[in-house]
């Protein structure tokens, strides 16, 4: 069983001392909020970091088999592998989700992950949200400077995003989709999304730089050879395993602290729901 130092750590990063560095505030809020939530939720995965890897690596390593096979065909194949990647994306999210937030769901043996309406709902929005998103971009940067159209595409989702944010968790706890709220919460965040963005940037320079490093001599040192790129591979998966972890987490903290959980969360889905 997981030691509950780690969640309680977060909830005191979280939760604990807003006054001081979060004095600064906008529209209530203080400024290191999302900082904060980052913070916690990776101290959160990596407290957890066992459990995190049985819940994420079938689910990445089936995704990328499947994408990297259905490439090799066509490029209608690869948008295909896409679309079934966020789907199995999906399913990963969702448990990780009600395990950051519902210790029910920590106590599970066995078989944790799940497929059924949260899954399906939680995959519709990810693809509908990408797909408008994509739209939205193509449609300003045809009309305009590929730069200028970005920046007004970007402003004109923001709110979309700073909504959906919240929509993500709650579908994963079947919680009430209160749009308005999720908005008015998200847009009162945008410029804790700013300093967090600008303390993440700052905290990942040396890591990045060193990763970037050793993957250079890894492929230098094998020569470029299969062993590489299956060393590779391994590294993007459990990299990527982590960073979507982390993503989920903070997201599910933010929505504990700004919206909260009305009610009793429903109880956990049974293997194969």
């Amino acid at each position: 069983m997981n030691s509950p130092a780690p969640i309680l750590a977060c909830r005191v990063i979280v939760c604990g001392g807003v006054g001081g560095l979060g004095d600064n505030e906008q529209g209530g809020v203080p400024l290191l909020t999302v900082p904060r939530a980052i913070l916690a939720a990776g101290a959160f995965v990596f407290g957890n970091f066992g459990d995190c890897l049985a819940r994420g690596l079938p689910v990445f390593l089936v995704a990328l088999l499947i994408e990297i096979g259905l490439g090799f065909f066509s490029q209608g194949f690869s948008i295909a592998g896409q679309v079934i990647s966020m789907i199995l994306f999906s399913i990963f999210a969702v448990s990780w989700h009600r395990y950051t937030l519902l210790p029910a769901e920590r106590m599970r043996k066995g078989f944790a992950l799940a497929f059924g309406l949260r899954e399906i709902r939680f995959a519709g929005l990810a693809i509908g949200t990408t797909v408008l998103g994509l739209l939205v971009f193509l449609a300003f940067t045809a009309l305009l400077t590929s730069g200028i159209g970005a920046i007004i595409g970007l402003v004109i989702m923001a709110p979309v995003y700073m909504t959906v944010l919240f929509m993500y968790p709650a579908i994963a706890l079947d919680q009430p989709l209160d749009l308005s709220l999720f908005l008015k919460k998200g847009v009162s965040l945008i410029l804790s999304y700013i300093v967090a963005l600008g303390m993440v940037m700052l905290i990942l320079v040396a890591p990045l730089a060193i990763l970037f490093f050793a993957m250079n001599l890894i492929t230098d040192i094998f020569d470029h050879s299969t062993a590489a790129t299956i060393i590779l591979l391994v590294v993007n998966l459990f990299l990527s395993v982590l960073f979507v972890a982390i993503t989920v987490t903070t997201a599910s903290f933010l929505y504990r602290d700004m919206i909260g959980l009305r009610g009793e969360a429903a109880p956990p889905s049974p293997p194969g729901a």
